[in-house]
């Protein structure tokens, strides 16, 4: 919906970065904010460490993420990051 500029894609997506790759069921953009928000089993998977979470809203501007529900974080060895 460009005029409203939203992007939106309501089956399941994936992303791939250099050396992450997210999965979501639903997602939408903010053209305009440069805001991402991805919504149910979101999966942030990275060689270092994998990020599971609901709800997940990334600021494209800043470089920051924010978890907006229950958030697991394990690193290599079960290590926390």
């Amino acid at each position: 919906d460009m005029a409203r500029s939203n992007a939106y894609y309501p089956v399941p997506g994936e992303i791939i970065d250099e050396d992450k790759t997210l999965t979501s069921n639903r997602g939408f953009y903010n053209t305009k904010l440069k805001i991402f928000n991805y919504k149910e089993n979101v999966v942030i998977k990275h060689p270092k460490y994998t990020i599971k979470t609901d709800s997940l809203e990334y600021n494209a501007n800043s470089k920051l993420a924010v978890f907006k529900t229950i958030t697991t974080i394990e690193g290599k060895g079960n290590e926390m990051i």
